[in-house]
């Protein structure tokens, strides 16, 4: 039943976010921070679906789901609940996330089966018995029912592993983790940066020129407003600006009013106090408000922090000035000098990730890559997802306007990293496993089927490639570059599934092979079906949910591809 209210509840991603950055700069533990960002994105898309499920059963037109599907969705809730239960209790100890691999198995063995759960509220829509003997339920009740299991679809999807298995896999080697996490060079961000060298030069010109050494707060503005906000500066503009004035307007108001008529330090303090207080409050808060807290915060500290209290009015407002012509100077500059949104942001760190997951997946007839180099592709696969999630806030600040779906793309950076994850372990496996080769017929499937994995995904990327442009959204640009993509999502993608089936007709026609092999290589090639046949569920998805979150209103149709319920037999 709905928690009590009218309202779901909202994110916490920038919250998390901002943990996230805190802990990052406290600690270089790399475990710690994929675990965290592995809790992050289960948490938002659960929080996704469930606010999905929450407004189903507020609708009006709810039909009454228990009367329906009633022992089915009984249980397929009750193991939602268990595990929800189990991630809330790991995220107390995020260090629990990452665990060997003997251990995640033994954890996984009593999780429930959330495939099966789902498929018997599936039959049970679908019988027609079912359907004939509730003859009442009008289309409007029916559509809220299917997206109801929609909804549910998605939690089983987001809970089919324990978070102990979520990140399961080891280090493969020695990793110092003291050493910085270097990101590859960004030309987008190296234009950001310029574009602040040169805002910031120019405010000192205009300070020079003016001749009024009161103006020289004129050189800070651009630096502080810029900050963090990548991606974001131009839509935050006016937000930022009002923190410009709100703070300039107290600090003329307390240099007038306050602190020429006492010279007690003590009050003078509690003024910086009671003024900074709630400033820093609001700048922890939402993505929307936190900047507006934040620039009050520096306008204030900008104008009176001097070497005795400022009590000059004439001093005051000479700064207050300064602080308006910076920020109209960096502002100026980002609208006219190659502009940049979160949506652009967006497309590229997705394309990045797709990249960094080809480079790190293997290649069927070559050696697995070298240690140092899948490390580092890791390293990048975990800091680009949290970038995603970073940038799906800001998205959801821009609304519509930001060209994307922000969403959707959180569903996007949940299912990358399970693909990106699945191909780890299918790597360290070749790597440290002593594996006799495969049958003829085998290695033959399984190159076929990782080469149509591959190709789907540099599919993907073409289509992101199209798509990423540098155009405001709206723009005609924008539109080209969308039917671009569009022209090139509409063609039919290689097919994964008749690739799976012959995999999967090899590997049984092999089994006989497998009862020769010591048991670890037994185990492991075992454990490679599986992890195969979840990337192959996994990947229409992620096309889908890519193609909807860089071009919003993308259809969603779901491929047969999506549930591949038999597994080969341990």
């Amino acid at each position: 039943p709905p928690r009590g209210g009218d309202t779901p509840a909202l994110s916490d991603l920038s919250a998390h976010l901002q943990m996230l950055t805190l802990v990052r700069q406290d600690t270089h533990d790399r475990v710690l921070d994929r675990a965290f960002v592995a809790l992050m994105t289960v948490a938002e898309r659960v929080n996704l679906f469930a606010a999905m499920a929450d407004a189903a059963v507020r609708h009006a037109q709810r039909p009454d789901f228990a009367r329906l599907l009633q022992p089915q969705l009984d249980a397929l809730l009750d193991a939602i609940d268990y595990a929800l239960g189990r991630y809330a209790a790991a995220a107390w100890v995020p260090e629990s996330v990452v665990v060997p691999d003997d251990a995640a198995l033994h954890i996984a063995a009593d999780w429930p089966d959330f495939s099966a759960l789902y498929g018997a509220v599936q039959t049970r829509h679908a019988d027609p018995a079912m359907r004939a003997a509730l003859p009442d339920i009008d289309v409007a009740a029916a559509g809220v029912l299917n997206g109801f299991l929609q909804a549910l679809d998605g939690l089983s999807d987001v809970l089919h592993l324990p978070p102990e298995s979520l990140e399961h896999l080891p280090p493969e080697g020695p990793h110092p983790t003291a050493a910085p996490l270097l990101p590859p060079f960004d030309p987008f961000a190296f234009q950001f940066a310029l574009k602040i060298g040169l805002a910031t030069v120019l405010s000192l010109i205009v300070g020079i020129v003016s001749h009024a050494p009161r103006m020289e707060t004129v050189v800070l503005n651009p630096l502080i407003l810029a900050q963090g906000s990548y991606g974001a500066t131009l839509r935050k503009a006016w937000l930022r600006v009002g923190g410009v004035v709100a703070g300039g307007a107290l600090a003329v108001l307390i240099a007038a009013s306050v602190m020429p008529n006492t010279g007690d330090v003590g009050v003078w303090l509690l003024v910086f106090f009671f003024v900074l207080l709630p400033c820093a409050y609001i700048a922890l808060g939402t993505v929307r408000f936190g900047y507006f807290g934040l620039q009050i915060a520096a306008t204030f500290m900008i104008v009176m922090v001097a070497d005795r209290p400022v009590t000059d009015t004439n001093l005051v407002l000479w700064r207050f000035w300064g602080t308006l012509v910076g920020a109209a100077l960096l502002f100026g500059l980002f609208e006219i000098v190659a502009p940049d949104y979160a949506g652009r942001q967006m497309v590229s760190r997705i394309a990045d990730l797709i990249r960094a997951l080809l480079a790190s997946a293997p290649v069927p007839g070559q050696p697995v890559p070298p240690l140092a180099r899948t490390q580092a592709l890791s390293d990048q696969i975990t800091a680009g997802l949290a970038d995603v999630l970073r940038l799906a806030g800001e998205a959801r600040f821009e609304g519509s306007a930001s060209g994307v779906d922000a969403e959707a793309a959180v569903n996007s950076a949940g299912l990358l990293r399970r693909i990106a994850h699945r191909w780890a372990l299918i790597r360290r496996a070749r790597r440290h496993t002593d594996r006799p080769p495969l049958p003829p017929a085998l290695a033959e499937a399984s190159a076929a089927l990782e080469r149509a994995g591959r190709e789907r995904l540099t599919r993907l990327l073409r289509i992101l490639e199209a798509r990423h442009h540098r155009a405001r959204p709206g723009s005609r640009r924008h539109h080209a570059a969308c039917a671009a993509a569009h022209a090139l999502a509409s063609r039919p993608p290689c097919d994964l599934a008749a690739p799976w089936r012959a995999y999967r007709a090899a590997f049984e026609s092999s089994r006989e092979t497998f009862h020769a092999w010591p048991i670890a290589a037994r185990e492991a090639i075992y454990a490679e079906s599986g992890h195969l046949q979840r990337i192959v569920e996994l990947l229409p998805k992620l096309e889908i949910e890519v193609s909807h979150a860089v071009l919003p209103g993308a259809e969603r149709e779901a491929p047969a591809e999506w549930r591949l319920r038999t597994q080969p037999a341990g």
